[in-house]
């Protein structure tokens, strides 16, 4: 029964993004000549590093399934097959598989997570006119209206506020604020500096660090004596701590932490992109659950289709989707409905239609309007953090973040 609701909730989605992919060809018929879409159209899935394919790779697989199960019971003589690849956090090697799966065909390549990725892809994707359409880069270094690059998530100054918002409800009213020196990282420093002043919250240290490093000692010795200054003046209650950086920075930075028992049980956030990514589980679990580690993610919109794709994770992976994952999900459907509707399988056409495709959209991560820039207009958040519940490390919800009203709910302790 779900099965059937969640096709007829994308076949209602559908009809107003591939209607024209009927009709045209009824009201114009075109020359013989001009062929159809058939066959097989590869998409290329192009990963960050490898504990990004860990989590995002079911995601992935369930919409191409689901994809290709509908067009084949639309009558839709099209196969969509994705082509993976992994860049291992090297921009040379990102560069260089974006080359690879555009040589095989690609005009759509989905990913990367993260910014600094998105970025180093920005010239060849505009140049050789390919859509790359992330699930989770939330960078305002590739916030460009006009180019190839499509992110199903909103811009970072939208992330930041959940934190600062919630920091705020907290009773927080100094904050140590710790910055990866790389597009991600200052873009998201400026942005939480400004929400800072905004709501009232001092910024009582602010420093970079050097993303390429896997241990941040010298660093967190730094933060472990501008904390206790902090606590010295305003109290341990209202100090926290604010660490920027792609969600693959987290677990680097959580196994640092634990060699300083004084930085645990402290207000700590990061990210905000961590929240709900295994591997912070299964390598820092204990730590992540001695601190106040709190992180940030997309809140997906539970409606039969979430609910389903849920309950399919869950059954061939034994977990829920990653936080971004229900992004990535609806990238590949959006991705999809688009080509049909553009009716060729070409990046530059795809470009034109997607954003009206997505604004038609309501998936598994919720209305996926776009902006002028290529990027989600707004979503809501759910704030995480990790717990040993039954013998296991987990994420569970603290608090939720809605956009409309700039307010946090806390739903646990």
């Amino acid at each position: 029964m779900q099965k059937g609701i969640a096709i007829v909730v994308v076949v209602l989605i559908a009809i107003a993004a591939i209607g024209g992919y009927f009709l045209y060809p009824l009201l114009n018929p075109a020359p013989a000549t001009t062929p159809r879409l058939e066959g097989e159209i590869p998409i290329g899935v192009l990963y960050s590093s490898s504990s990004e394919a860990g989590y995002f790779k079911p995601s992935y697989d369930i919409a191409f399934e689901e994809v290709n199960e509908w067009c084949k019971q639309a009558g839709l003589p099209v196969k969509f097959v994705p082509l993976e690849e992994n860049a291992e956090e090297s921009t040379t090697k990102l560069v260089e598989k974006a080359e690879s799966l555009i040589a095989r065909g690609c005009q759509v390549i989905l990913g990367t997570s993260w910014s600094t990725h998105v970025a180093a892809l920005k010239s060849t994707v505009d140049e050789k006119k390919i859509v790359l359409f992330s699930p989770s880069s939330g960078s305002p270094a590739v916030e460009i209206a006009g180019d190839y690059i499509f992110r199903n998530v909103a811009c970072i100054p939208q992330w930041y506020r959940a934190h600062v918002v919630l920091a705020k409800h907290m009773g927080i009213e100094a904050m140590i604020v710790l910055y990866s020196q790389d597009s991600f990282g200052q873009p998201g420093n400026e942005a939480m500096l400004k929400l800072c002043q905004e709501y009232g919250i001092t910024v009582y240290k602010n420093f970079g660090y050097d993303p390429s490093a896997k241990d941040f000692t010298a660093e967190a010795s730094v933060l472990e004596q501008a904390y206790k200054e902090a606590v010295s003046k305003y109290g341990k209650e209202k100090v926290g701590v604010n660490i920027i950086g792609v969600g693959g920075m987290c677990t680097p930075w959580l196994t640092t932490i634990a060699k300083f028992p004084s930085l645990w049980n402290i207000t700590y956030f990061q990210g905000p992109n961590a929240a709900g990514a295994t591997d912070v589980l299964q390598y820092a679990g204990e730590v992540a659950s001695k601190t106040g580690f709190l992180s940030a993610g997309p809140m997906p919109a539970m409606t039969p289709k979430t609910q389903s794709f849920i309950q399919k994770h869950q059954a061939k992976y034994g977990s829920k989707p990653y936080t971004y994952g229900y992004n990535a999900y609806d990238t590949v459907w959006i991705t999809a409905l688009s080509i049909l509707a553009a009716g060729e399988y070409k990046g530059e056409t795809i470009k034109s239609v997607l954003p009206k495709v997505a604004e038609s959209y309501f998936g598994t991560s919720g209305w996926c309007v776009l902006n002028e820039y290529g990027d989600r207009v707004s979503i809501n958040f759910v704030i995480q953090k990790v717990v040993y519940e039954g013998g296991t490390y987990k994420w569970k919800d603290f608090a939720y973040f809605d956009s409309s009203t700039m307010s946090v709910t806390l739903v646990g302790k």
